[in-house]
């Protein structure tokens, strides 16, 4: 593990955008025994890269370790809104349904979440007391699998909870598990979440419910655009507007407008594979401006110009993979101007042209 730990930080510092080796150096420290740093980093993990369903699992395999029931019933509620429509997304389903149904004590695994500086303690008794399980608790849907009832129970104790919410659990999922119930969107997400069994009975029936799992789907991308995308890179620093790619990865961080996704201020964007695609600036108006450096995907780097209202303005140079000058462009008002050059392999220019007007 130590050897593993030690490939994950070099990964890191080269794959800064890629949530993968983030992950397994959480799973690295906790390979070693180093509980409180393994938690560390799972936060971070988690916070970081909020569609990344392995973050939350991680949290809530963590909180589930230590028998705080409340605590991982969120963090796996979380990870089954992120992705959906798998195998695995099946297998969490009755993990979560287990979870919320059973009574087992876990044995301690010696993570110490006094940390997170969460008190869920009175919906954890509420859960072991299977208050929700009883017929005569009311909710819509009226289902009987734990992961319906006691997910309402769960959920609602949050919404109705006063003044501001404290821990990390409490405030990085609880605020999803209140915006569900005050917006009345608990039925589509038990649907939502039923939607991955295979068993023909609840697959039946979340046919039916089809409108409803679509209509929280929609309301649940636009809940995430506006509410977990801003946070700071750095502890004490700004809030940041993140982007995130089709694989849930880092696609860019700067300043920004999280519920109008405009861009402003200095940026950092990433390559598929989490290497620094490129950094500059935005406007106030969401175009780039001033100068911008592009690196390729093998982290070399690749060109720099300057922009002027989202167009190439001035100077363009443009790199070989060993390093040494391409070639190099002028443009004004978006005509070439000037000399354009192109210089040899190992450096040294080539041919020169002065751009015809």
């Amino acid at each position: 593990f130590a050897d593993a730990l030690a490939a994950c930080d070099s990964a890191i510092a080269v794959y800064p955008g890629s949530f993968r080796p983030y992950h397994l150096r959480a799973l690295a420290l906790a390979g070693i025994k180093d509980k409180k740093a393994a938690l560390e980093q799972a936060m971070k993990n988690a916070r970081r890269f909020p569609y990344q369903r392995d973050a939350h699992i991680m949290m809530g395999t963590i909180a589930q370790s230590e028998g705080l029931t409340a605590e991982a019933g969120l963090a796996f509620m979380m990870a089954q809104l992120v992705r959906f429509g798998d195998r695995k997304a099946e297998q969490l389903l009755s993990y979560y349904d287990g979870l919320l149904g059973s009574t087992l004590e876990p044995k301690s695994e010696g993570y110490d979440l006094s940390v997170t500086g969460d008190d869920l303690e009175d919906i954890d008794l509420l859960i072991r007391g299977k208050v929700a399980m009883d017929k005569k608790y009311k909710l819509k849907p009226d289902l009987s699998y734990p992961m319906c009832r006691q997910s309402h129970l769960m959920m609602q104790t949050i919404a109705d909870r006063k003044g501001k919410l404290k821990g990390f659990y409490t405030t990085t999922y609880g605020p999803i598990a209140k915006a569900i119930m005050d917006d009345g969107k608990f039925e589509g997400f038990v649907y939502h979440c039923l939607s991955a069994s295979s068993d023909r009975t609840i697959t039946g029936m979340v046919e039916k419910n089809k409108s409803k799992v679509l209509e929280f789907r929609t309301w649940l991308g636009t809940y995430m655009q506006q509410n977990h995308l801003m946070f700071p890179e750095s502890e004490g620093g700004p809030d940041l507007l993140h982007h995130y790619n089709d694989d849930n990865d880092l696609l860019g961080f700067g300043p920004g407008d999280a519920r109008t996704g405009l861009s402003t201020g200095m940026w950092t964007v990433y390559h598929s594979n989490g290497r620094i695609s490129g950094q500059g600036a935005f406007n106030d108006a969401g175009d780039r401006t001033g100068k911008w450096t592009y690196w390729d995907t093998m982290g070399n780097l690749d060109s720099e110009g300057n922009f002027q209202n989202g167009k190439v303005e001035g100077v363009i140079l443009n790199y070989q993979p060993s390093g040494c000058l391409m070639d190099s462009t002028t443009i004004r008002s978006g005509k070439r101007e000037g000399l354009a050059c192109s210089y040899y392999e190992l450096g040294g220019r080539r041919t020169c042209k002065t751009a015809k007007v």
